[in-house]
């Protein structure tokens, strides 16, 4: 029996496995609330997914040259005052560009469940194109009413399955349509990779019932090596249900406001399962047993101007480790921890067990990323410390401030504000509490504009303000507030 060959380079341990496929791309759903709250509306559940929303900003760390996956672990600060203190932890990840990676053959199936959207030539013209860039990929586009496959390998070939299918009816019954797809796209792939891309107007997780169908579906895909990508255009979906399906089975998901834009998304996925990037990425995390993780996202020194507040949405993000799933090339994956850190009065009576050294150094915890190249199968391992420093002066904690972490960890606040106001209005009609939460996170995005500079912090103040105006109206027209 041949055995494994373990490598350890420059801290990092490679294992040969086999080939896998790549995917990650997550619509976190915020354009499409920026457009309902504009509209006034406040948004529905799920129609945020807070996980992807830190993807939709800048940032501006690449990965190391011809590394194919860049990683940092970084503390709010790497001082903290004796008498302890709640700090967020950034891990941040992200892949090189497709220049790093391989390029691999397969078949790529495209499914139109709007038959319609086939008889605009500009689209179906230009679907032919991207067919004729990727001559290493076998196109089909999937029949639904023949429940096959169709060859669409040229334009020629695209032209003539578009004829065929735009003259058939749209069908609605979801659950069947992904029952008798998954059966389709399954037979005879001889050990091929696969990619299915439904392009649709409809929410196919609409109810209970379609999202376990579609997560149970996804998952029988993944387990046959198929990845698959969901382009939506039309009703926005519960994206945090989507996401959470299609990311541990490296698949994608897109939101386009237009034909135009449906077709720059099949374009961007075609380049993706091109060329995959990396696999089955997964963070461990290890916590230091003296410190604890708070239970929401909400550091009081932030927030403690909200009088009456009580988180409905608490952290529900696993303390030890996240699967991501796949990664796409030149894709970025950020996620925020908060964690309470003693007081350092409190690790010197532990006498013997004190972790905290002569220097005043106190490792938190340790951070351990798993990954695999999509193409060559090596799975490589990397271990970070997480280590800060006690001190006794105010000014030197705060002159060690990352401005970066805690921009983002600010950032990522927004969707959950968000959904904490439309919880509670929706609730009791707790306008009051509801307003002061709105007011307080604009007030910690105006306080990061210097840091980042990127219009898309801009566009959430102005979300939070129509949101605000939104609810001081509501609360008018219900005679909650008096009109001056």
């Amino acid at each position: 029996m041949k055995m494994k060959r373990l490598f350890i380079l420059m801290g990092s341990i490679i294992l040969i496995a086999p080939p896998l496929f790549a995917g990650g791309q997550a619509e976190s759903g915020r354009g499409s609330a920026l457009e309902d709250i504009g509209s006034g509306q406040l948004i529905s559940f799920g129609a945020i997914d807070a996980e992807a929303y830190l993807t939709e900003f800048a940032f501006d760390k690449k990965p190391s040259r011809g590394e194919p996956l860049g990683i940092w672990v970084e503390l709010e600060s790497t001082l903290v005052l004796n008498g302890g203190e709640t700090l967020a932890l950034r891990i941040a990840l992200r892949t090189a560009g497709a220049e790093r990676f391989e390029r691999a053959p397969g078949s790529y199936v495209l499914f139109f469940q709007e038959p319609g959207v086939l008889r605009d030539s500009t689209f179906q013209e230009s679907i032919g194109r991207l067919i004729e860039e990727e001559p290493s990929i076998t196109f089909f586009v999937y029949d639904p009413h023949e429940k096959s496959l169709v060859e669409a390998g040229s334009a020629a070939a695209f032209h003539s399955a578009a004829r065929r299918l735009r003259a058939g009816r749209k069908r609605f019954d979801n659950q069947r349509l992904l029952h008798e797809l998954l059966a389709t796209v399954s037979r005879d792939l001889g050990g091929e990779r696969r990619h299915v891309a439904w392009v649709t107007d409809e929410n196919i997780v609409e109810t209970p019932r379609d999202a376990r169908m579609f997560s149970f579906s996804v998952n029988l895909l993944g387990g046959s090596g198929i990845s698959f990508s969901y382009i939506g255009y039309g009703e926005v979906p519960s994206w945090e249900i989507l996401n959470t399906s299609l990311g541990v089975n490296n698949g994608n998901s897109y939101f386009a406001g237009d034909p135009d834009e449906v077709v720059e998304k099949i374009r961007t996925d075609i380049g993706y399962f091109a060329t995959p990037a990396v696999e089955d990425v997964e963070v461990s995390l290890v916590w230091s047993r003296h410190v604890s993780l708070p239970a929401t996202f909400y550091p009081p020194r932030l927030y403690r101007s909200v009088s009456g507040f009580r988180p409905k949405f608490h952290n529900s993000r696993p303390a030890s480790s996240h699967f991501r799933g796949g990664m796409n090339y030149d894709e970025t994956a950020r996620f925020i921890h908060y964690v309470d850190v003693p007081p350092l009065l409190r690790l010197l009576e532990l006498k013997e067990d004190n972790p905290v050294d002569r220097s005043g150094r106190y490792q938190v915890g340790t951070v351990f990323v798993r990954y695999a190249l999509a193409i060559t199968g090596e799975v490589r391992y990397v271990e970070e410390p997480v280590t800060l420093n006690y001190t006794g002066s105010l000014a030197a904690a705060r002159g060690s401030g990352n401005d970066f972490v805690f921009a983002d960890a600010v950032i990522q606040n927004t969707p959950l504000v968000l959904k904490e106001v439309a919880a509670m209005v929706n609730t009791n009609q707790n306008y009051l509490t509801s307003m002061e939460l709105l007011q307080c996170q604009r007030r910690l995005l105006e306080s990061i504009r210097e840091t980042r500079k990127d219009a898309a912090v801009d566009e959430d103040i102005e979300m939070l303000d129509d949101t605000y105006n939104l609810l001081l109206e509501q609360a008018r027209t219900l005679n909650l507030i008096m009109t001056p």
